[in-house]
This record gives C-alpha cells, sequence and structure tokens, in this order.
C-alpha cells in the first residue's frame, strides 16, 4: 500500500521584527531562509528586507538594516530569481525621488504620474555580505512592467508579461553575462498577452505559464484559464489541454511537485479584491488520460 501525504500544516508563533501586513511584495526562500523585499503596508511603498529561518523551532523575523550599496527605490509587483547566494530583482511599480526621475535613464522608468512609475532595473542582493548591486546589463532589455511572471533555469532568469501587448513575450537574463535576450516564437500558436499570471520553469526545459489577466482584450479585467508551454529548445509554443477550464485563475502562484507535478495555488478567479478559497481544488493531466481524484487547496498539472 502506497501513502502519500500532501500536505501537513504546523503551526508556528512568530517573533522578532515581524512585517506589517504587505501587497505586492517579492518572497525568496534561498538555504532554509525566507527573504522578503519591498511591497506596499498601510503606510505605503516599503523597500524593506526581512529574512526568517524557516529551519529552526521558532520563527524569528529580523529586519536586514545594515547593508551596503544602493537600495532599490520603494516598489512592488516586481519579482526575483534566487541564484547561487543571491536574489535578483526586476521591475515593479513604485516611487523615486524627483532628482532620480530627472537624472535617471528614461528607458528603465516610466512614469505615470509625477515620480510614479514602472521600472526595468535589475538589482542583486548578496545574502552572504548583505550588498546591494547595480548590475550594468546589455542587450535588449524588457520595457518598465509590474505584474509580470518570472521563473529561473540553471543560470538563465526568464519574465513575461506585465505589459499591454496582443501577444505574450518572453525574455531571457543571463545571470553569468548579464545579456537581456528577447526570444522568437518559432510556433504557429502563441498565448494571448497577460498580467498578474504564474510562469515556472520545469526540468525538461520548457516554461510553464497559467492564467492571468488578458491586457489586450476589450475586457481588461478578463480573467484567463489557459495552459502553455513554451520550449526553450525549440522555441514553440504549445497550448496545454486540461479539463478544468472553469478554474480561471489570477494573482496565484506556482512551483514544482513530485511526478512531474506543476502545482497553482491561491489566487482569485474573477476579480483581484475577491478571494476564491475553494475553487482551486482540482488535478488535472496534461499529457496523458490517466486522471487522479481532485484534492484540497492546489491545482496539479501534469507535464
Amino acid at each position: 500500500m502506497n501513502i502519500t501525504i500532501f500536505c501537513v500544516r504546523q503551526q508556528r508563533e512568530l517573533t522578532g521584527d515581524v512585517p506589517s501586513d504587505l501587497t505586492g511584495f517579492c518572497g525568496s526562500f534561498l538555504n532554509g531562509t525566507l527573504y522578503i523585499f519591498a511591497g506596499c503596508d498601510s503606510s505605503g511603498y516599503t523597500n524593506h528586507m526581512f529574512t526568517v529561518d524557516l529551519r529552526s523551532e521558532c520563527y524569528v523575523w529580523i529586519r536586514i538594516t545594515n547593508t551596503s550599496g544602493k537600495t532599490p527605490s520603494p516598489r512592488k509587483n516586481h519579482s526575483s530569481w534566487v541564484h547561487q547566494d543571491r536574489i535578483i530583482y526586476f521591475g515593479g511599480y513604485g516611487c523615486k525621488t524627483m532628482r532620480e526621475v530627472q537624472n535617471g535613464d528614461s528607458s528603465n522608468f516610466t512614469v505615470e504620474d509625477m515620480c510614479w512609475g514602472w521600472n526595468n532595473e535589475v538589482y542583486i542582493f548578496d545574502t552572504l555580505t548583505s550588498t546591494w548591486i547595480l548590475p550594468q546589463t546589455k542587450g535588449l532589455a524588457p520595457v518598465p512592467r509590474s505584474c509580470h511572471a518570472a521563473a529561473i533555469l540553471e543560470n538563465k532568469g526568464y519574465i513575461s508579461g506585465g505589459v499591454q501587448t496582443a501577444q505574450l513575450q518572453l525574455y531571457c537574463l543571463d545571470l553569468l553575462t548579464w545579456t537581456w535576450t528577447c526570444l522568437v516564437n518559432s510556433g504557429c500558436s502563441v498565448p494571448m498577452g497577460r498580467t498578474m499570471h504564474s510562469m515556472i520553469a520545469t526540468l525538461d526545459g520548457t516554461l510553464f505559464v497559467y492564467g492571468g489577466s488578458g491586457t489586450y482584450t476589450s475586457d481588461l479585467a478578463s480573467v484567463a484559464d489557459d495552459a502553455w508551454q513554451y520550449n526553450l529548445h525549440t522555441k514553440e509554443w504549445t497550448q496545454m489541454d486540461h479539463q478544468h477550464k472553469d478554474k480561471p485563475r489570477v494573482s496565484h502562484t506556482s512551483c514544482l511537485g513530485n511526478d512531474s507535478d506543476i502545482i497553482v495555488f491561491g489566487g482569485c478567479r474573477s476579480s483581484i479584491l475577491k478571494t476564491d478559497p475553494v475553487s482551486l481544488r482540482f488535478l488535472c493531466t496534461l499529457k496523458n488520460s490517466l486522471q487522479r481524484q481532485p484534492f484540497r487547496k492546489a491545482n496539479i498539472f501534469h507535464y
């Protein structure tokens, strides 16, 4: 008899410099430690960094204040990649000082109003030295954006979406040479442009994209329920078939599970202001006809 445990919940007490309630922050897991950076709290936009060691019996939050280098400006809806002992942040929406806007590169910051807007900055946080680094990137960088999706595979970081385009754009940043590349589509099919979707790299060299909100339709509030894979070897998009297209999802997250599973968790089905805790309870396979019984809390795709 085989016994599989999908989820074990444990409640831990949180002490220390516990962060205030945040939205739009970025969480990264590295060497047993959770790092959260920036986002919005009740006072406004922040650029604070907090950590908590998830290997300890007691979870003690620590706010990192003794950093060196230039700290990124306050922002939300940015993304991150974990590479070696560093966390690499990209993009987001937030505010800068008037001097930063006037003296900065206009290609790195798109102003919406006064000192508020979107950026396409790349920042490195070295977790060993608590140092912020602003690398000099090369190549054709993505335009400033937020609410995009990010994934990493080996030494390359990928981003998609987050801007108003008819088709979903993909960009790759080589994390060794800091060179940007816009990935082409060699196939006939391509997903629509979107924001607030999820993307994750699979072990067979593909990028899996699910859900999100359409950015180029008459109804900008439309929420997608489609799933796509981009083959990094053939440069082709493939739309994946699944039986739960009544489960649109936006502002969710995804991760790799066991047995070639992709777990999609959380988010909303119709509005970012209305969560839907019960609709994310299904499991489907994308490449074969084997169907399993649904269980609670997460969508699982088999690739």
